[in-house]
Formats: C-alpha cells, structure tokens, sequence
C-alpha cells in the first residue's frame, strides 16, 4: 500500500506557489485542505505595463512588486486558478478507488497503537519555529525519523512513514540511518503524512556499526544557518539536507500553526533556478541574511559578508552595483516584510 495523500501525478495547479515543482500538488492540499477541485483559488498578480511592452523601469526594476504599488504603469489581475486532473479518466477512477480503499484502512488503524516493523531511512532533528509580538525563536523539540518502507501490523507501506522521538528517547536509542526495527507507536495524520507517535518497546534486529552522537545545539545552528526555501518540492522533503520545521503562532491562551517552512542546508548553485522568490525567481540569484531584521540591525560581520558576496557576483557576472534594479530586497517582488526594515 501507498500513501495517496502525497501522490504528485495526480493534480496539477498553476498557481505561482506551485511552480517551484512544475505546479504538482498533492492530493491531500487539493481534497482536504483547499477542498479547490470544484472553485479553484483566486489571488492577484502584479503587473507592469511598461516592462510588458518591452520598455524599461524608470527606476530599473526588472519586475513589478511592492515599490512599484504607486506607479502609473503599474495595475494587477484577480486570477482564478482550479486544478486540474493529470491523469487520464480511467486512471483518476483507479486512484479514487486507491484512496477509499486508503482512508477506509486509515479509519480503522488511526490512533491505534500498532507493531511495527522497518530499516531506518534518516534521522534528523525536530524543529519548532514560534512566532511572537517581537521576535520569533527555533528551538529542538526531539527528532524525526524516516521508514522508506515499513510493516504496519500485517500492512506493507511502500511509501514513507515518520517516526516522532523525545530527545531523551533518541539519546537512549540512538537510531541511524539503516537499522532494522520492531516497536509499538500511536498512528497519525499530519498534514497528509503518516507520523508514528509515542513509540515504545523496541527491538532491534539489526543495528548499523555507526552511531548516533547527540548534539541539539548542532540542529538549531544548522536551521539559523539554512536557507527558507518558498516552496516544497517532495524531492528537497525527503533529502537528508533539507529540513521541516512547524511555524507557530503565539496567541493569548496558546499557539496556533500557520504553516511549515522548508530549510535547505545544501543551499543552490547559481545555474539553477532556486525559490527563494515566488513568481520571480529566474534571472537573479537569491542572498539569505538570517535574522529579524525588523527587530535587530545586522550585525558588523554580516554586513561585511553581504558586501564581499556582492562584490564578487558583481565582478562574476560584468554587472555594474550601482545601476538601478542591480540589488533588490524581497518585499520588491512579493508581499512580505522582508528583509526588514533595519536592512
């Protein structure tokens, strides 16, 4: 059995969002969370007549965004997005047949506690990222394992399944990647992901030579040093450099989850198409400096790598820094507060 929740074949949105991964969605955004299938989503796209026309920005932008609000040129269109259906008409029946057949599985094991059985794919630090007033903070709230395939009960999941772990737990056990295990867990469904949860009784009938060296503070340096990336291709989820941290809110009487954001460790060399700008992300190279900078000013050393760093594209690319359009932030090209306005 699959998880078809996650399939990528299946629906396809052109949305600006999505175009990071040639606008595939999953089945589980499209049918539980938007519930867009029959109305699609609206939304609205900035434009410029003149740069439509073939003629430069007065001011040198090479695309409309947020400074451009007050110009004569400048106006946008209310789109209306509905996905579509990739697959051809006997297939999408086959699939919701495939997810009936899922959720009526999922009906009866969630929230039960189950055996079960796999190889560890990748273990990896838990990151919660908690938004407050003034500032926000990222802290380690266990580790996140991975089964590529795993045995629940006397149910093959040929599809990825997560394992949630205390970072006590972890200590204690030490998982890494390609140990073989039996234990018990608590089945659920996160944002269309089956997560295993209050794990216990392990057995292992295999364990790799390697093992796992605990170091908490060496995941939050990691999440201050990544890259957020816009989107959320499933190839960059499922590699071993690419983190998915929780984004709450603090508000009186609790917090509340607004999204999850996708930390790149590996970062993207320049002759590929990055995201760090959605709708806007081809022609430039993006420059991550990570703070609140709404809050703090940038400090002394990384001002002076900013500098360098441009300095050196600059000189690579036979650009002039002083021209108009040659540096621009990211609220030019999306609705945003960033990079803050202490940058």
């Amino acid at each position: 059995m699959q998880n078809p929740y996650k399939r990528l074949d299946v629906f396809r949105c052109k949305l600006d969002s999505h175009e990071s991964f040639s606008g595939r969605v999953s089945p589980y955004h499209v049918l539980k969370v938007k519930r867009c299938l029959d109305e699609g989503c609206f939304y609205f796209k900035w434009r410029c007549r003149l740069l439509e026309k073939g003629a430069s920005c007065r001011k040198g932008y090479k695309h409309p965004g947020k400074n451009c609000l007050g110009c004569r040129y400048y106006f946008e269109d209310k789109l209306h997005k509905v996905p579509e259906v990739r697959l051809t008409e006997a297939a999408y029946r086959s699939f919701l047949r495939e997810l009936e057949d899922f959720e009526d599985w999922l009906a009866d094991y969630l929230g039960r506690r189950l055996t079960v059985y796999g190889r560890v794919n990748h273990v990896g630090p838990l990151l919660v990222k908690t938004l407050y007033p003034k500032n926000s903070r990222v802290a380690l709230k266990g580790y996140l394992a991975n089964f590529a395939e795993c045995y629940l009960d006397r149910t093959h999941l040929d599809d990825f399944v997560y394992l949630r772990l205390s970072a006590s737990l972890q200590r204690r056990l030490g998982l890494v990647r390609g140990d073989l295990v039996e234990f018990t867990a608590e089945l659920a469904l996160d944002e269309g992901r089956l997560v295993l949860e209050n794990p216990g009784r392990f057995e292992f009938e295999q364990r790799e030579s390697s093992r796992f060296a605990a170091a908490p503070l060496a995941g939050l340096v990691e999440a201050r040093l990544a890259r957020v990336l816009c989107e959320q291709s499933e190839r960059c989820i499922r590699c071993e450099r690419g983190r998915l941290v929780d984004v709450l809110e603090k508000e009186i009487g609790g917090f509340r989850f607004l999204r999850r954001e996708l930390y790149c460790l590996e970062g993207v060399r320049a002759e590929y198409i990055g995201t760090h700008t959605g709708g806007a992300n081809t022609g430039n190279i993006g420059i991550a400096m990570m703070g609140d900078f709404n809050k703090l000013k940038p400090t002394d050393a990384q001002v002076e790598s900013l500098t360098r760093l441009v300095t050196f594209l600059a000189i690579k690319y036979k650009k002039d820094p002083q021209a108009n359009g040659f540096l621009e932030s990211h609220q030019h090209y999306n609705r945003t507060d960033c990079p803050g306005r202490n940058m």
